[in-house]
């Protein structure tokens, strides 16, 4: 005859603290790397503006790049 409660399966141990600062760590810097891509591919300022508009929390640590990024009115860069 069956038991009328389940077995408790073992339980999953908790990450440790190195591990959480380490994963955290990969979080920031996937961030990190995606928001370079963007930039490499033609992210404008007003682009940035608006993504710091929109979700301060995320792309406020960016706002270094706005004196640096394109801007869309301005002119492209002539090349020889």
């Amino acid at each position: 005859m069956a038991t009328p409660f389940a077995t408790p399966s073992p339980r999953a141990q908790a990450p440790s603290q190195v591990q959480m600062f380490y994963q955290a760590h990969r979080e920031v810097s996937a961030v990190n790397d995606d928001f370079m891509w963007l930039v490499q591919n033609g992210m404008t300022r007003e682009d940035l503006a608006r993504c710091i508009q929109l979700r301060p929390s995320l792309w406020s640590r960016f706002e270094g790049f706005l004196a640096q990024l394109p801007s869309r009115e301005a002119p492209a860069p002539v090349t020889h």
